[in-house]
């Protein structure tokens, strides 16, 4: 819990001293004054000393109005403009059973901004006492983690928040942030009722709007939203491993002249029967890697005894084999004619398919512009409703329907389906001819080592007929060295080969741990636990909305988003499933503002009645908007007067109208109003640096 109970801003000038002292009670504060009166600077000064002034857009001094670092303008009998030196921020705050007062310093020029001071004792409301004073920064490495000097590590045990662990955008567990759980209980004017959580600050965490929505009230899901998260980032580097591995093992199949077959593409759950393997190519003949081997031995073997036969010995054998060296040479050639034509004709197919694929994806992006521009109302030229080819633009004459039969042509999401499909399809199709085009080319190259190699037997064999007949053939002498050569590169090449199957096991054991492990939080995110406390935040949401008279939509159409936790607005479809959207774009400017209201209110009435983590105390900073009307404004103001035992506090100008005022906060009993319109003055004033405080 958060109670503010005082604040006090002191600014040294070079004409005297400024400043303002304010009490706040538990329950309902309003704080009335006109625009341009100091509201939204009060509205940062409570920020600054609690070091949430990142709501503001900016850090440190950088955030605060002009009024505590440059200039004080005074209206006597004209208007003067006094130099700030030297200004700092007391905040008074409870946790409920004690209290303690943050100092921090705005311009001082031997303290920084990151400065801070906590008093440990109710310093502005009994300034009498003496308190031991703890020296803490903020907004710097270990401002929230260091249990010594850290400022909100020290907020944090001082209220009581244990804050969870969660997964950050580099995939590492970080504490929750105490400013991210600001947003939902500080709402700034100028930006914070643009959109629900307008002003959370950025700090790289996932889905951090759900987060807060999630441990404001309490849900069981952070450890296994945590414990999920890192196994996904695991599987994330596993299937980074998985690639590596995989290109290194095709890798050394292209340098062996082989194929891998069986490896998969995404890291699967290995066996041994699964296992892959290595095909190699050799001519027109496929051979397993210790088939090739056990071939290439009986060669050698064969060479190898050819060698003590002199050439004269080996005549007929010799001219035979160039006999059948030209046949398979010719043979090869046919087939790599074949081949080739087969390639050239899988690759034109490959061109339209992509061809076919591009406008497929350009129909499918104009039906979805159309969709779109259908949703705001608007609609859009579709050629092929108009009877239009929509690639030529030219008419569409042939039909086999009589030409008086009328054609009711698909709804735009019809289309969409359909071309979705039919991208899928012609995926499929691209998939299986880049399989068949791989295919051919490693046939081709294939045949084609096979021709040089031939080629270059025959040649050697012709030498052999017309070298010295009594010593061996050069030809047989040259083929050892190459089958020796061939022979050491395969065994080589199989031993890298189970090295790397070694490595892929090892990832696929990993992935399957990991799969297991993820299996254990198969079924529904949210608990029975959490399911009843957004089921009991949603009715009572919707029951504010109709308190505030919210009327742009039916609000029994109106549910919260699982994904976000946020409004949405249900709109049936066709196919009677509902499709949401976000109810900002389904209301009015001064409804969005009255579902803020209701949003809000209720994280807080839904924290009190489920044991939830809500600081109870929400922080409202003009939050008639958009001319909402005095009667709901008010039927808000009643609504935050019964959180009698919680904190709420409303700084508004009430339309700087006195009628407004008197007809918001008519009724209301419990409640503490600080009125500086009805004096005219300021927030920031002149004030006498002697004399009490309160």
């Amino acid at each position: 819990m958060i109670r503010i109970e005082a604040i006090k801003a002191i600014i040294h000038t070079n004409n005297g001293v400024f400043g303002r002292t304010l009490p706040f009670k538990k329950g309902l504060n309003i704080v009335r004054a006109n625009n341009t009166s100091g509201k939204s600077s009060l509205f940062g000064a409570l920020l600054y000393g609690l070091g949430f002034e990142e709501i503001l857009g900016s850090k440190n001094d950088k955030a605060l109005q002009s009024v505590f670092k440059s200039i004080v303008k005074e209206i006597i009998s004209h208007p003067i403009e006094n130099t700030v030196v030297q200004s700092e921020i007391y905040l008074q705050f409870s946790n409920g059973s004690r209290s303690i007062t943050s100092k921090r310093f705005i311009l001082n020029d031997k303290i920084k901004p990151q400065a801070v001071e906590v008093f440990l004792g109710p310093l502005l409301t009994e300034p009498d006492g003496t308190y031991e004073r703890l020296p803490m920064y903020v907004h710097d490495k270990g401002g929230a983690s260091s249990d010594e000097v850290g400022f909100h590590k020290y907020l944090e045990d001082f209220i009581g928040a244990h804050l969870p662990e969660i997964i950050n955008q580099e995939g590492r567990r970080v504490k929750m942030f105490l400013p991210l759980l600001a947003s939902a209980h500080f709402i700034e004017q100028k930006a914070g009722w643009s959109d629900f959580y307008a002003n959370m600050p950025y700090y790289g965490v996932r889905d951090a709007a759900a987060k807060v929505f999630e441990y404001i009230l309490a849900f069981d899901v952070f450890e296994a939203a945590a414990s999920r998260q890192e196994i996904q980032n695991r599987i994330k580097r596993i299937s980074d491993n998985w690639t590596e591995v995989s290109m290194k093992v095709s890798a050394l199949a292209r340098r062996g002249g082989a194929e891998v077959v069986g490896l998969p593409h995404a890291p699967e759950i290995l066996t041994k029967e699964s296992k892959p393997y290595l095909r190699f190519l050799r001519a027109e003949k496929s051979f397993l890697i210790g088939e090739l081997i056990a071939v290439l031995s009986i060669e050698l073997k064969e060479v190898t005894a050819q060698l003590k036969t002199p050439i004269n010995d080996n005549l007929k054998k010799i001219e035979e084999e160039i006999d059948s060296l030209k046949f398979h040479t010719d043979r090869y050639e046919i087939l790599s004619d074949n081949i080739s034509s087969q390639l050239s004709q899988n690759k034109e197919t490959l061109r339209q398919y992509l061809a076919q694929q591009k406008n497929v994806d350009e129909d499918l992006r104009k039906n979805k512009d159309a969709e779109k521009l259908q949703k705001i109302g608007l609609e859009f030229d579709l050629k092929s409703n108009t009877g239009l080819c929509p690639t030529c633009n030219q008419p569409i004459n042939d039909t086999l329907l009589h030409e008086h039969v009328e054609v009711v042509p698909m709804r735009i999401d019809e289309n969409i389906n359909y071309l979705q499909a039919q991208r899928k399809m012609i995926e499929a199709f691209i998939a299986n001819i880049r399989s068949q085009i791989a295919g051919d080319e490693n046939k081709a190259h294939a045949l084609e080592t096979a021709i040089q190699t031939n080629r270059a037997k025959i040649r050697a064999l012709k030498r052999s007929l017309i070298s010295d007949d009594r010593l061996p053939s050069e030809e047989i002498i040259e083929r050892k060295v190459i089958l020796e050569r061939e022979l050491n590169f395969v065994y080589k090449l199989r031993e890298e080969f189970e090295l790397l199957m070694n490595d892929l096991y090892k990832v696929a054991s990993e992935f399957a741990a990991e799969k297991g492990a993820m299996a254990r939080f198969s079924g529904n995110y949210l608990s029975t636990t959490d399911v009843r406390k957004l089921e009991n935040f949603t009715n009572y949401f919707k029951a504010l909305l109709g308190k505030f008279n919210f009327t742009s939509k039916q609000i029994s159409n109106i549910s919260i988003s699982l994904e976000r936790y946020l409004p949405v607005y249900e709109v049936p479809l066709p196919n009677g499933l509902n499709k949401q959207v976000d109810i900002r774009f389904e209301s009015s400017a001064s409804d969005f503002i009255r579902a803020q209201w209701a949003y809000y209110t209720a994280l807080l009435d839904t924290s009190i009645n489920s044991g939830g983590n809500h600081f109870e105390t929400l922080i409202f900073d003009e939050p008639q908007q958009q001319s909402a009307a005095t009667g709901n404004f008010k039927a808000f103001l009643s609504q935050l007067e019964t959180y009698k035992e919680q904190q709420t506090i409303v700084l508004a100008s009430f339309q700087n109208s006195q009628e407004d005022f008197k007809e918001a906060t008519s009724g209301l009993t419990n409640v503490n109003i600080i009125d500086f319109a009805h004096t005219g003055e300021l927030f920031i004033t002149r004030i006498d640096a002697n004399a009490p405080t309160l």
